[in-house]
């Protein structure tokens, strides 16, 4: 925040980011969802396909570029604002999963760990890797592995990451592994340790590049080119095909969402959204389960898009709605971990107030 209390807009473009992808995360959960119940034209899913390449890495990049300045504080800090947070946020919301599958609602009607035996595999550690809180885990995991490297200079950290990148895919591809954690590793292989270290590492360029959104026409420009070519003149089989996709459209939707958040209103909008992004990504998935399950229930025929949008347009505006409610009035508890056991766990000179973003 500037000291005259407006965000800066390098700030501004970032959340931009967050709340454009927060958005495409609850179409394609209505998408899933509305499956269950309708015909949905194949050209939807080859679209959520792409989309499936660069929301989740834009997501975790953006963690990574402000979580680079926390990186030079004392481990207290890392403890208190990654290990503790994230570790509260999976205790809080896996109860309230639990508590929400008790009374009958199905949060994953198309049956995404969502069986009670698949609940009940962990690490040992508070709960398994549940449904949406997968995210919760990667930002804690690769926080936590940023921390451990950051003394060892860039090429080495370039090896560690790419060496961790090679475990996580012996062990996803283990016969042994299965349900929530091959979710959760598949989702740490492809989107989290690429691009939240990527977003450490590039943080000070990308933050100084992008301060001045002409600049983003270059690499919007490169990352549409690139994603012709890789999608025009490779194979199913290519290798690394999926990664150099993935990069390719993350840099394409990152450029062209900085340009969009100059656009009145609707880069403003969407920065609004994106500064509760946390909220919304925690919340949206229990109101898309509700307004599909009351939409399964009328046994009402609708057309797979009317379907589509009344469950997507109304677990938006449900949960945006809410998000901002709750930021004003709503418990803090239920998206901060609590003061008297920040303040129990350590001491106040390291304390902090800053979310994780």
């Amino acid at each position: 925040m500037a000291k005259d209390g407006k965000v800066k807009e390098r700030e501004t473009w970032v959340d931009t980011i967050r709340g454009l992808t927060i958005l495409l995360v609850i179409f394609h959960h209505s998408l899933q969802a509305s499956s269950q119940i309708t015909d949905i034209p194949g050209r939807l899913f080859w679209l959520d396909w792409i989309g499936d390449h660069f929301w989740m890495p834009a997501f975790l990049f953006c963690s990574g570029l402000f979580y680079r300045s926390k990186l030079s504080k004392p481990w207290a800090v890392t403890l208190e604002s990654r290990v503790l947070f994230c570790a509260w946020l999976i205790l809080v919301w896996s109860l309230l999963s639990w508590t929400a599958e008790a009374l009958g609602l199905d949060l994953y009607p198309w049956g995404l760990t969502s069986d009670a035996s698949t609940m009940r595999q962990g690490l040992g550690i508070f709960f398994p890797p549940y449904g949406i809180l997968w995210f919760v885990w990667a930002i804690l995991i690769m926080s936590v592995f940023a921390r451990l490297i950051v003394a060892l200079a860039l090429p080495l950290q370039v090896l560690a990451t790419l060496a961790l990148m090679v475990a996580l895919s012996y062990w996803h591809d283990s016969p042994a592994t299965t349900g929530s954690f091959e979710f959760l590793l598949y989702n740490l292989l492809h989107h989290a340790a690429p691009y939240f270290m990527l977003g450490v590492w590039l943080s000070r360029p990308v933050l100084t590049y992008f301060a001045r959104p002409s600049r983003a026409v270059l690499p919007l420009i490169a990352g549409l080119g690139l994603t012709s070519l890789i999608l025009g003149l490779t194979g199913p089989n290519f290798p690394l095909k999926s990664y150099l996709l993935a990069f390719a459209l993350t840099l394409g939707y990152i450029s062209a969402t900085r340009l969009l958040a100059q656009v009145p209103f609707v880069g403003q909008g969407l920065a609004i959204v994106g500064a509760l992004s946390l909220q919304v990504y925690l919340i949206h998935e229990f109101f898309v389960a509700l307004i599909f399950a009351g939409v399964a229930s009328t046994g009402l025929s609708l057309s797979p898009l009317v379907t589509l949008i009344v469950i997507a347009g109304l677990a938006s505006v449900v949960t945006i709605a809410l998000s901002l409610i709750n930021a004003q009035f709503g418990p803090r508890w239920l998206f901060a971990t609590p003061r008297w056991l920040t303040r129990q766990l350590f001491r106040p000179k390291f304390q902090t107030t800053a979310k994780p973003t």
